[in-house]
């Protein structure tokens, strides 16, 4: 498997690309378009034919990447914008249109987990709100011809995200405020089932002025009992190496 931080889709950077997006809803289907801004992160995963061939599980190969964006038209409306595109697998990217084709079997998505996750917190409170989606696919000049080409818009929320150097700026009393911020969110999320799989300080927007916290971060979702209770082991085992052991370590 081959893991990289950049994208091709960064080459979309602030070059005014406008991506018109037709959301789909029982009630109808709505129209809107935003304007690419700001790279702000992504992730190539791609596999080799063998990997897929061999594997367990099902594998396919995809890229992401997150824009800051603005609705065309309104530059006060700012939002992100998360687009999943599937790519060639490893070794196959200058096969014809109709060999690359053979890679999409239409078993998954790149946006299946994120988006359900999103649909199901919106009446949490603590996760952004969704503004537009699309799951599409690509046409023959696509990376893969009938593969997906999926994006999900939700608002910027107020805030900025927490890092270990700013969250360890704060005095003891704002820490703690954060603290207690998060575990109300937490435990919102839970209630509904959900919890972000990999859990960092990156993935909590915090608004200073307003000492109001957000969840980001969904893009891989888990399910859990909506019944479980809270422990402070929560802020020192996280769910992973991104862990939330940032907020618990060094002096409390």
């Amino acid at each position: 498997m081959l893991l990289s931080e950049r994208t091709f889709l960064t080459s979309l950077e602030n070059k005014n690309r406008k991506l018109a997006i037709t959301t789909t809803t029982p009630e109808g289907s709505v129209l809107s378009t935003w304007v690419l801004g700001n790279y702000l992160s992504g992730q190539d995963m791609k596999y080799t034919e063998d990997e897929v061939k061999g594997a367990t599980r099902h594998l396919i190969s995809y890229t992401w990447a997150s824009f800051a964006c603005h609705l065309d038209g309104d530059e006060n409306k700012k939002a992100i914008v998360r687009i999943h595109c599937q790519v060639p697998h490893i070794g196959t990217e200058l096969d014809t249109v109709e060999e690359k084709r053979t890679q999409v079997d239409g078993r998954e998505r790149g946006t299946n987990i994120e988006l359900s996750a999103l649909q199901n917190l919106q009446d949490s409170g603590v996760v952004p709100r969704l503004l537009a989606w699309q799951q599409g696919k690509q046409g023959d000049d696509g990376p893969v011809p009938g593969g997906f080409v999926d994006h999900i818009v939700w608002e910027k929320v107020p805030g900025e995200s927490l890092n270990d150097k700013t969250f360890w700026e704060f005095s003891l009393e704002k820490r703690n405020i954060i603290r207690e911020q998060f575990r109300i969110a937490y435990l919102k999320v839970a209630r509904l089932g959900l919890r972000q799989r990999l859990m960092g300080e990156s993935k909590i927007i915090w608004d200073d002025d307003t000492e109001t916290l957000h969840l980001a971060g969904f893009r891989i979702a888990v399910e859990i009992d909506p019944t479980e209770e809270w422990s402070d082991e929560i802020f020192v085992s996280g769910y992973g190496d991104d862990g939330m052991q940032p907020l618990a370590r060094k002096k409390y």
